[in-house]
């Protein structure tokens, strides 16, 4: 099964304050979802690397939070600005590149949503927070703990 990643563009000052305090709310500006299978069904090097690492890299959020296959991360403002500039530049070699990654239409949309919310955490000299989905089963479920983003349904 693949789970959905939750990517959330968060204010320092907001996510100091959760790391502080994690009965606030982490208020992001911005959050999209992606894909977990984006870290490991990219094949087309350097792209599939920089994705797993947009992803899956970074540090850990918060010890006490967890997950059955990570806890959730955070790329700092410095870090987010350069993934930001090697994920614009693997993406534009793949797509000058003849060759085609596999599931293409289904990728597609998904990494360019990845690429805007990085360019705008970059603009807005964001962190980026990488949180997946809790699990299907009820027994997990209930050990994970998820940060409220703040959203409502009707924010993009």
């Amino acid at each position: 099964m693949a789970y959905l990643n939750f990517l959330a563009s968060v204010p320092a000052p907001h996510l100091l304050a959760y790391q502080a305090d994690r009965s606030s709310s982490l208020k992001a500006s911005k959050i999209i979802g992606v894909s977990h299978l984006l870290t490991s069904w990219i094949q087309q090097q350097p792209l599939g690397n920089m994705l797993a690492a947009a992803i899956d890299g970074g540090v850990e959020l918060s010890a006490d939070l967890w997950h059955l296959l990570r806890p959730p991360k955070v790329h700092l403002v410095e870090a987010v600005k350069s993934l930001t500039a090697k994920i614009e530049s693997a993406w534009q070699q793949a797509t000058n590149s003849d060759d085609i990654f596999e599931d293409e239409e289904f990728f597609r949309p998904q990494i360019e949503n990845l690429i805007a919310l990085f360019r705008h955490a970059c603009e807005h000299e964001e962190a980026i927070v990488s949180v997946l989905e809790k699990p299907a089963d009820s027994e997990r479920s209930q050990k994970v703990e998820l940060p409220d983003f703040g959203l409502s349904q009707n924010d993009d």
